[in-house]
C-alpha cells in the first residue's frame, strides 16, 4: 500500500521539526563547552567581537557533521514516541497502514541526512578546520599575546618573534616549531644533539649556524 502523502509530509515535518529542536540545542552545548575551554586564549589574544564571531562559526560548522546525526536520531526517537503514546501510530495502523508504509519517509529522511552528513564531513568541516586556523593565527599576531623577543607557546607549537612593528601586524624573524612532530623522540634527539654542536661551536669561538639573535645583541646580552 502506497502511504498518502499528507501522512509522509506530516511525518517529514514532526521529524525535521524535532530534528531542528536536538540540532539547535546540542549545537548550543557544545559550542559552551568549546568556548569555555577557549575562553583564557582568546583573552590572551585580545580579539574583539567579530574575531569571537569567526571563531563560533567555524566551530559550529565542524561540529555540523557530528551533531547532524544525533539530531536525526532525537527526532525520530521523540516523534515516534510521540505519536505512540498519541496513539497516532496506531490510528494509521487501523487504517492499513503497515510498519513499511509508516517508516518509509524516516528512511527517505535518513538516507537524505546520511548524504549531507558525508559532505559536511570530506568537504565543510575540512574548510571550516582551515578557517579556524588562519583565524586563529590572524587574531595571534594581531593580539597582544605574542611578546617580541619572548617564546610563547601557541596551543602546541612554540612560537619566538625578534621584533613587531607599532601596527601588530609585521613580524620579524619569526622561529615557529613544527606540528606534534616537534614532541617526537627523533625530534628531541636531534634538538639535543643540535644544541650541543652549538654550544662545541662558540666554545671553539665558532659562529653558529642557526644564532637566535646576531652578534652585536649577543655581545649585549653576554658579560664583558
Amino acid at each position: 500500500m502506497r502511504i498518502p502523502r499528507t501522512a509522509s509530509a506530516y511525518l517529514a515535518r514532526q521529524v525535521l521539526g524535532w530534528g531542528a529542536i536536538g540540532l539547535a540545542s546540542i549545537t548550543i552545548l557544545f559550542l559552551s563547552q568549546n568556548l569555555v575551554r577557549m575562553l583564557d586564549k582568546l583573552l590572551l589574544f585580545g580579539v574583539h567581537a567579530a574575531g569571537v564571531a569567526t571563531v563560533v562559526k567555524c566551530i559550529a560548522v565542524t561540529m555540523l557533521a557530528h551533531t547532524v546525526p544525533i539530531a536525526f536520531l532525537f527526532g525520530v526517537l521523540v516523534t515516534v514516541g510521540r505519536m505512540a503514546a498519541d496513539g497516532e501510530i496506531l490510528a494509521l495502523r487501523s487504517c492499513g497502514f503497515g510498519l513499511r508504509e509508516i517508516l518509509l519517509p524516516i528512511l527517505v529522511l535518513a538516507i537524505a541526512i546520511s548524504a549531507a552528513t558525508a559532505w559536511l564531513l570530506l568537504d565543510v568541516e575540512n574548510r571550516a578546520r582551515r578557517e579556524l586556523r588562519s583565524a586563529v593565527i590572524e587574531m595571534t599576531t594581531q593580539g597582544e599575546m605574542i611578546a617580541p623577543g619572548e617564546f610563547t607557546r601557541v596551543g602546541d607549537r612554540i612560537v619566538y618573534v625578534r621584533s613587531r612593528d607599532g601596527g601588530l601586524i609585521q613580524l620579524d624573524n619569526v622561529l615557529w616549531t613544527p606540528h606534534l612532530g616537534a614532541v617526537t623522540l627523533e625530534a628531541s634527539e636531534r634538538g639535543e644533539w643540535g644544541a650541543a654542536a652549538e654550544v662545541i661551536r662558540v666554545l671553539e669561538s665558532k659562529r653558529p649556524k642557526n644564532p637566535v639573535v646576531d652578534a652585536d645583541e649577543a655581545r649585549l646580552l653576554l658579560p664583558a
